[in-house]
């Protein structure tokens, strides 16, 4: 295989590779919850914080949705997958050492905005 493979063969797994993180997403309100509620992973939220936290990834999407069209528009879509992979690792690593409740909400918004970016 040539050059021009590898590099096809690369960024075909790369767009791959963000779709299988969507897919790691959708279901993090289900097992990260229960570990919240009880403190065992992160800060301990109330049931109140905890329906919010469950709830803030649909509303990312909303604004994602909106945007990611004229993300790429005006960026063009090479560039707009390089940012939105960029937006992947902040807002995991905002979720990972999030100690507050706020941080948390502002990781899984972030989160979900960036996952119709990239859809």
């Amino acid at each position: 295989m040539g050059y021009e493979m590898w590099m096809q063969a690369l960024a075909a797994l790369g767009a791959s590779l963000g779709q299988a993180t969507v897919g790691h997403i959708i279901p993090l309100s289900s097992f990260a919850l229960p570990q919240l509620l009880t403190g065992e992973a992160g800060p301990m939220i109330s049931v109140e914080e905890g329906s919010w936290f469950a709830s803030m990834y649909p509303l990312g999407c909303l604004s994602g949705s909106i945007l990611g069209g004229i993300q790429c528009d005006k960026v063009g879509r090479k560039k707009s997958m390089i940012i939105d992979c960029i937006g992947f690792i902040i807002s995991f690593l905002i979720l990972a050492f999030a100690e507050s409740f706020p941080l948390l909400i502002l990781g899984c918004d972030w989160l979900g905005m960036v996952v119709d970016l990239i859809v």
